[in-house]
């Protein structure tokens, strides 16, 4: 209870106008906010309530006009950047938020070029809303960034480059094995009849071989070094044709959407290889999904520029297809997604081991020339991205089932 001579309230002003000052004077920029809730009492936008010196230089806006504005209409990128789901989080469990982030330079009123280029910030839960507070990172800590990056990218391209040759060794290896095996099984059977003694012995020996040699060559198609047939390809043609079977793999409880672009350019690869990763991704997606959910497959032309994102990695400028398969499953932590490509690596029970399928489309789409990447958050679902180059060659019509071009 506060005494009468109002001594405390007066104590209380003091500190809080000390509190300003000293956010006033900090060049870090922070605010805080408080959420917007809707009639269920779902978390849809966030209020600044409170701005210092620094969130006025980076947003390029007088404190006056960011007070009571909504954090996503000002910032609507915050949105498709996945930021507003993470600040969220940080309001429903109460866990703070550190992280880097890129925030491109914004154009037009009213940000009038607020400043673009990498971020650190802090998030913490305050009340029912944000305390947030933000640094510019200066152009050496960002070369040191994009430096460890590119370090990271290429420790993951080596270790998957080793466990290829490894396995491509493992298969051939195994592979001359079962000849001898597979040989002996058949001649066996060609000179019994059916239900003599060794009959039913030697027609499982023969099944077990076959279905060691057929995982031999998925082993060598994670490898790189199954031949494939490629020739132009309609991606379009080969989605719409596969699209019947895909519904029937995720069964009545999983919703399967497409989204192809109209003008989607064409791709030299292999049909029946662009078959199976569509497969193998799809069947993943269903396996994260739980209760229900939606997987999307969709397909568009990217024009990839030098100063794209995308080009500081691997990618070269140029034009591409680009094909994801997004799910709303499960997702996945941090450390998973970081070895999602590796084989017999699973993000579920230990009993349910999920197998070479991830590791077979790596393999199949570094195959084609192409390249891939897995977004994913706990609870947020995932999103495979795949590159390929966009070709010129023309298609004729007598293979529209496909959408190839016939050889010769």
């Amino acid at each position: 209870m506060l005494r009468s001579d109002g001594s405390e309230v007066r104590a209380l002003e003091a500190e809080l106008a000390v509190l300003r000052a000293a956010l006033a004077g900090c060049f870090d920029a922070f605010f805080l906010l408080r959420s917007e809730r809707d009639a269920g009492g779902e978390i849809v936008d966030f209020v600044f309530v409170e701005v210092n010196a620094g969130g006025e230089r980076l947003l390029r806006r007088p404190r006056e006009a960011l007070i009571g504005a909504r954090m996503c209409e000002l910032l609507p990128g915050l949105r498709s950047a996945g930021l507003f789901e993470k600040y969220r989080r940080v309001v429903e469990t109460g866990e703070p938020l550190e992280a880097e982030y890129e925030l491109p330079t914004l154009q037009g009123p009213p940000h009038d070029g607020a400043r673009g280029g990498w971020y650190f910030h802090r998030v913490a839960p305050a009340g029912d809303g944000l305390a947030m507070s933000q640094r510019r990172l200066s152009e050496r800590e960002q070369e040191q960034r994009e430096r460890e990056e590119l370090r990271e990218q290429w420790r993951h391209a080596e270790k998957m480059e080793s466990l290829e040759r490894l396995a491509g060794g493992i298969a051939h290896d195994f592979n001359n094995l079962l000849t001898p095996i597979l040989a002996y099984a058949n001649m066996g059977l060609m000179q019994l009849d059916v239900g003599a003694p060794l009959y039913e012995e030697l027609h499982e020996i023969r099944h077990a071989a076959e279905r060691a040699s057929g995982l031999m060559r998925q082993i060598l198609t994670f490898s790189r070094k199954q031949p494939m047939q490629v020739q132009p390809v309609a991606l379009g043609a080969v989605i719409d044709g596969l699209a019947p079977m895909l519904r029937r793999l995720v069964g009545d409880e999983v919703e399967v959407v497409f989204a192809l672009a109209d003008d989607l350019g064409h791709v030299m690869a292999d049909p029946t290889r662009l078959e199976q990763i569509l497969i193998n991704l799809v069947v993943n997606a269903r396996e994260a999904i739980t209760d229900g959910g939606i997987v999307t497959i969709s397909a568009a032309n990217l024009e990839l520029g030098a100063e794209d994102p995308e080009a500081r990695t691997d990618l070269v400028p140029g034009r591409y297809v680009v094909l994801e398969v997004r799910d709303t499953g499960e997702g996945m932590p941090a450390d998973v997604l970081s070895r999602v490509f590796e084989p017999f690596l699973t993000t579920r029970e230990q009993v349910k081991v999920a197998g070479l399928g991830l590791s077979i489309v790596y393999g199949l789409v570094k195959q084609h020339q192409g390249e891939i990447r897995c977004e994913s958050e706990p609870g947020r679902g995932t999103v495979f991205r795949m590159f390929f180059r966009r070709s010129d060659e023309p298609l004729y019509t007598d293979d529209a089932a496909w959408g190839l071009a016939p050889a010769g």
